[in-house]
């Protein structure tokens, strides 16, 4: 009977109140549930393992420079003032810093992807995992070299 047909198909129900007219039953009346990040699945990943390791390599090799920088001896002029003679011994800091927080980038970055790559398709997480890929490492680095 048209009575008891829903607003949808045209005919209008008297009986129900606006309030029900539009009352979805079951899973469509929940809304999804949020998004959640798990991050130890996005650490898990070779990419974001690379990631981090090149940045922590190219952090260390910021330090690293600095400090074999001022390690190196230095020909200063010693009839300059004090403040050149700190300008001309700190004159090749910056670049010392950035070659080696680039050298040390890519050891990690390519370490830990080979590594990461080789417990992937060894399926276990052990010590031979990290000596192929020093190894590995070892032969991409000389290659480029």
């Amino acid at each position: 009977p048209s009575w008891c047909q829903d607003d949808a198909l045209g005919f209008d129900n008297p009986y129900l109140s606006d309030r029900y007219r539009a009352l979805r039953y079951g899973a469509a009346t929940q809304p999804p549930p949020p998004a959640q990040i798990d991050p130890t699945r996005m650490m898990d990943g070779c990419t974001s393992r690379a990631l981090m390791s090149g940045f922590g390599g190219s952090v260390m090799g910021l330090l690293m420079g600095g400090f074999m920088h001022t390690m190196q001896p230095m020909n200063v002029d010693t009839s300059l003032g004090t403040l050149d003679q700190i300008r001309l011994a700190y004159k090749g800091f910056g670049q010392a810093c950035m070659r080696m927080a680039r050298n040390f980038g890519k050891v990690g970055c390519v370490y830990a992807g080979v590594e990461c790559m080789f417990e992937r398709a060894r399926g276990q997480r052990d010590v031979p995992n990290a000596m192929y890929a020093g190894c590995v490492t070892g032969g991409v680095l000389a290659f480029q070299a």
